[in-house]
Order: structure tokens, then C-alpha cells, then sequence
């Protein structure tokens, strides 16, 4: 699978300025740790027109020994980790989650899958339960799309994910009715426009 091409387009960032944050980010942690693409940008690998101001990874460690003087550090990230500024001003989260988050992140990087590209990616079971488990705005947009795309998501194993991770039978229930609310808004059209948003990182 290849990302979809889209031009940049003032504050949000391009395919190309993507692909070029990822393979730095991915070269740099190759030696010695791992890191795994998040976020918008994941969603953008998986077929999706959302919108993305900056590339997310989660990882094992904020940065490797060998760091090179490319990537220069902005700040801390509240909920674990730090935020880098890439070469052409593209603003890359490195996430180490430090709180009540930190298992599911932590299984999704250990199961993360390598792509063609030569970089790992969570996979979108992962992603969804991410997106249910922050549950911002922007993250139940994102991951109605995820379910409504036929043959991205395996509902039985997010279910499993979010039971371990996110709350129990509670909220597996809850997200069995965003599976529903997902096809019914699929089948009235609402997935074929593109939705213009961004994702800061802060909790994909």
C-alpha cells in the first residue's frame, strides 16, 4: 500500500514533506529503537483526505543516542514525550505515553507493521481504538471514516483492543454503536467529502 499524493497546502503539510519526516525519523531509530507512524499521517497512508499539520510516531524511547542535528527539539509533550522540528519547518511528535495510556500505546508499537516504504506503522486496529480512546472531535470523525471503509478495519479486534485498554465492556459497547452510527452515516454520504483538520499528536 502507498500513501495517497496530496499537495501542501499552506499550514497542512504535503505527501512529500510527510514521506520525508517519516524516512528521517525511521533512519534515526533503526540502530537501536522503534518507532511507528501515528495519527493523520497513518490515516493518510491508509487512504484517508484528512488533513495533518504535523507527523506523530509513538516510540520506545524520545530519541536515540545517534541524534543528528537535523531533527532540533521544541518541548515536551504533557503526556509523554517531545516535540521535534524537522528539516523544512515540519513539526514531528515523538510519543512515549507516561500515563493512563501508556499499555495500549505501548502494545500498539510492539505490533506495529512494517511497510514497503521501509518504515512501521500501527495497524488500523490499533489507530481505531487510539482514536476511540482520545475521542476528541476530529478523532470520532477520523474513526467513523475508519469504520466505515470496507475491508481497513477488523471490528472484532479494536472490540478486543478497547475492552483491555479503554474501559472495559462500557466501552466496547459504546463503540459498537459508533460501528452502527458508522454505516448508517456511510450509506447517507458522509464520508465523500474531505474533512479539513489537523492532528497536533496530542492524543491520536
Amino acid at each position: 500500500m502507498t500513501p495517497r499524493h496530496r499537495k501542501s497546502s499552506g499550514k497542512y503539510l504535503s505527501t512529500g514533506q510527510i514521506n520525508k519526516a517519516t524516512k528521517l525519523l525511521a533512519d534515526h531509530w533503526r540502530a537501536g529503537g522503534r518507532i511507528a507512524l501515528i495519527g493523520g499521517a497513518a490515516l493518510h497512508f491508509y487512504g484517508s483526505d484528512r488533513f495533518t499539520k504535523d507527523v506523530d510516531f509513538i516510540a520506545n524511547d524520545t530519541m536515540p543516542a545517534d541524534t543528528s542535528s537535523e531533527l532540533s527539539l521544541v518541548s515536551s509533550l504533557s503526556f509523554g514525550g517531545k516535540r521535534y522540528m524537522a528539516p523544512g519547518r515540519i513539526p514531528v511528535d515523538v510519543i512515549v505515553r507516561e500515563d493512563h495510556s501508556a499499555a495500549l500505546y505501548e502494545e500498539a508499537l510492539d505490533r506495529a507493521e512494517p511497510t514497503d516504504e521501509g518504515f512501521l506503522i500501527v495497524t488500523p486496529e490499533y489507530l481505531a481504538a487510539m482514536k476511540f480512546n482520545a475521542m476528541r472531535p476530529k478523532d470520532e470523525l477520523d474513526l467513523l471514516w475508519m469504520l466505515a471503509e470496507k475491508k481497513l478495519v477488523d471490528v472484532k479486534k479494536v472490540e478486543d483492543i478497547i475492552l483491555r485498554h479503554c474501559g472495559g465492556h462500557r466501552a466496547a459497547r459504546e463503540f459498537r454503536q459508533m460501528v452502527s452510527e458508522s454505516a448508517w452515516r456511510s450509506q447517507e454520504g458522509d464520508f465523500d467529502k474531505k474533512d479539513p483538520d489537523d492532528g497536533d499528536g496530542s492524543e491520536e
